[in-house]
Parts: structure tokens; sequence; C-alpha cells
């Protein structure tokens, strides 16, 4: 039997999970459930192969009142900062406790299941949102991981090692554990997010498993729910229909008769246009008043030409002939 070490990056790979669920539309299995999470990474294993360890990588949520202390103590921050924050964090006091509570008893009973090795890092403030919310960001949890994966692949522990993670941060690691003779695998769900060039340059294979294959019995029972969801829809939007004797004849609908519509035979034939005079049926008057108003309006758009003077030149005088006598 060949052992296998398990290496989970959690904030990276619960993308992965969010995104095939997002895909299959089903929340196939709880990832806040510690069980259901070993039952999926032991669904990744080969006949021939048996876990050594599990090693989780990740980090306790911040305790809500601490975390209220550190922001309105920091000297760095402006008053507008901080009094946004305090308004964000009275709106959203309860929300954050109960994540918090959520998120460290998920924590704490992981640290309890068979084969789990649970490695934490810490969370720092990196920022803060336009709303007031405040941006956290884990550290020390990449060089956490690499040690790990230099440890065991150096002193022979495993056969196999397999990395959930999608962050190029981890090909050091993969890279040490090759030259080691470690064969070195990357984790992936079908349906979720794409493996970056260089994890699968620096790694041996990629091991792909479906979420669906793993759960089955659950996959199959939400199928079924949503399948009576639907009849149940549809027989809502059927119309209601009554059942008739046959002693009863149907009756057919009376028709209805409309009247035909007059048909006006006496059309005109010269349609009259607005703004225009019909010439054919006016009055011998009414046409010359019509043309008198024609030539007036032209004679009074032409503009009167300027008349043309010719130049005068005086005429030059001859000189007097002188006679040669």
């Amino acid at each position: 039997m060949e052992k296998v070490a398990f290496f989970i990056d959690w904030e990276n790979f619960k993308q992965d999970v969010y995104a095939v669920q997002k895909s299959t539309g089903f929340r196939v299995f709880n990832f806040n459930d510690p069980s259901a999470l070993v039952r999926l990474f032991k669904g990744f294993l080969e006949p021939d192969e048996k876990i050594y360890r599990i090693f989780f990588y990740t980090s306790f949520p911040f305790n809500p009142t601490e975390l209220y202390k550190s922001v309105t103590e920091r000297k760095t921050l402006s008053e507008y900062q901080i009094n946004r924050f305090k308004t964000y964090f009275e709106s959203n006091e309860k929300e954050m406790k109960q994540f918090y509570d959520e998120n460290s008893n998920f924590l704490n009973k992981l640290s309890y299941e068979e084969h789990i090795a649970l490695r934490v890092g810490d969370l720092k403030i990196n920022g803060f949102n336009y709303d007031g919310s405040v941006i956290f960001v884990q550290k020390q949890v990449d060089m956490i991981l690499g040690l790990d994966i230099a440890h065991v692949s150096y002193r022979q522990l495993v056969d196999k090692v397999i990395i959930f993670s999608k962050d190029t941060d981890v090909k050091p690691a993969l890279k040490s554990a090759r030259l080691t003779g470690v064969e070195t695998l990357v984790g992936n769900l079908e349906g979720s997010h794409k493996i970056p060039d260089l994890l699968r340059k620096h790694a041996d294979g990629i091991r792909s498993r479906n979420i669906q294959e793993i759960f089955k019995e659950n996959y199959n029972r939400l199928v079924k729910i949503n399948h009576e969801k639907e009849k149940l829809y549809k027989k809502e939007e059927k119309p209601a229909i009554i059942e008739t004797s046959q002693t009863e004849e149907k009756k057919e609908p009376a028709k209805i008769i409309r009247p035909a519509r007059p048909v006006n035979k006496f059309k005109p034939k010269n349609k009259f246009k607005p703004n225009q005079t019909n010439l054919n049926q006016t009055k011998p008057n009414q046409i010359k008043s019509a043309e008198s108003e024609k030539i007036n309006t032209t004679a009074k758009d032409e503009k009167p030409k300027p008349k043309k003077f010719k130049k005068f030149y005086p005429k030059k005088k001859k000189p007097a002939e002188t006679k040669v006598s």
C-alpha cells in the first residue's frame, strides 16, 4: 500500500467547491461538516493507496471585540475611516459574531477528525472597503505548506503528495518534492477553476474527481426532491378540468353574427389635399386671383437688379495742326 499525504489550502480550495455547486445547481455536501470533508478527500484515493495524513491550512477568524479594539486604537487611521468602520460594525455586529462562532467551532471539530493535522496561520488587516468592512489577508500559510512538503518528501515519509491549491506560490514546494523522487499530483474537482500552467509543468500529474460520484447517495436524493418539486409546480399551472356526465349533451357555443360594414360606392375621384387648390373645380375669377398672387409673390421675392452706369471718359483734344508754308 502506497502512502499518500494531502495538502489543502482551505481558502483556495473553498473557491473550487463554490464553483462546482454553482455549475451543478445542488449543494451536494456540506463543506462545513468535518466528516464530509474527510470523506471527500478519501474519494481521491486509488484502491492500492492509504492516507498518511491530511494537512489542513487555514486561519482562525478575528474575534469581533478584538477587531473593534484593534481598529479604533490605530493611530494611522483617520477619523473618517474609524467612524465609517464603527457604523458598519454597529449594523453587522450580530452577523460577525455568528460567523466567528460557526468558523471557530468548525475548525475545533475538524482538528479531532481522523488523519487531520490542522496548520493555522495569521489573519492581518490589509485595508478597508468603501462600506467600512475590513479586508483580511492570510499570512504564513504558504510558508508553512512549503516547509511541510519539504519535510515529508526529504524524510521519505510518503510515496505520493496531492496538493489542493491553484496558487502558483506552491511551485517551489512541488519542485523540491520531485527532486526527492516523491510523486507530486494536483487535486482537482470537475467543473471547478482552471489549473495554472505553472503547476501543470512542475507536477507529475493531475487527479480529478467528480463530487456527484463521491456523494452518490446525496446527489440522487437531491435529484429526486427536485423532480418532485417540478411535478408539483406543473400540476399547479394546469387549469382545473370539470368532468361532465355522458348523458349531458355538449352544447356548442353560439356563433356571434356581426353586421357587415357598409360599402361606400360613391367615392370622390379627386381627393383634396390640404393647403392645395384644385384648379379644375375653381371658378375663373379665383384662377385669376391665384395667378395674380403668384406673380406678386414672385415679384416680391425677386430683388431689384442694380443699374449699370457707363463709365465716362473725357475725350482727348487733338493737337492743333500747324500748316507749314
